[in-house]
């Protein structure tokens, strides 16, 4: 896994798993996504299975191939032998998508501010730039803050970096993980037994 910014991600990351943090600019409804295909070759009855994820892990090109409506390319490029029901011939493949659906939205994903060095001769137009994101599968969190690992790949159409995720994690700012020590605990009975408790709410009040 590479971990890298938004600004810093290009086409020598396609296919491979990523980690970077971003703030959710934008988000679509929720859509949904067939876990599987079959392709079924209408001449020879050969079928051929095809999921989104092997192995617990995403596979880009079957959801490219769904969301840029290009499964029959796609099922022709995976099948490596021709149809025996036709000499010299290719299959000729129906699709069908299993019951079984696994829900997404698109998010657009900005690079965080505190990491944003614009170079001097940058418009300012290209530091508002999202990157569109695919969550496939687990709820958006609240917080706009978040930490994704994910497998960029290229938008069929426009050539763009696309990614593609089913791993997202809260990023919650300003607070620590700490552990009450014994001099702690030790500090705060003897604060305690010198203070008279009817005197705290004035205090409390005065701060």
């Amino acid at each position: 896994m590479v971990r890298v910014s938004l600004n810093d991600l290009s086409a020598e990351h396609t296919g491979k798993l990523i980690e970077t943090e971003a703030i959710v600019a934008g988000e679509s409804g929720k859509k949904t996504l067939p876990k599987k295909f079959i392709f079924r070759c209408s001449r020879c009855g050969d079928e051929f299975p095809a999921s989104i994820k092997r192995d617990g892990k995403l596979r880009p090109r079957v959801i490219r191939a769904f969301l840029s409506n290009s499964l029959k390319e796609f099922a022709k490029q995976e099948v490596g032998y021709r149809c025996r029901a036709v000499q010299s011939g290719r299959h000729d493949f129906g699709i069908e998508e299993s019951p079984e659906k696994l829900r997404y939205r698109v998010l657009h994903l900005r690079e965080p501010p505190r990491k944003r060095k614009r170079p001097e001769n940058e418009s300012k137009s290209k530091v508002l730039e999202t990157t569109i994101t695919h969550l496939i599968g687990p709820r958006l969190p609240a917080t706009r803050n978040v930490k994704i690992q994910a497998i960029p790949t290229t938008n069929p159409e426009s050539r763009d970096l696309i990614l593609l995720t089913d791993e997202i994690e809260e990023i919650r700012r300003g607070w620590r993980k700490f552990q009450i020590t014994e001099e702690d605990k030790k500090n705060f009975d003897e604060y305690f037994d010198d203070v008279d408790p009817s005197t705290l709410h004035a205090q409390i009040a005065q701060n």
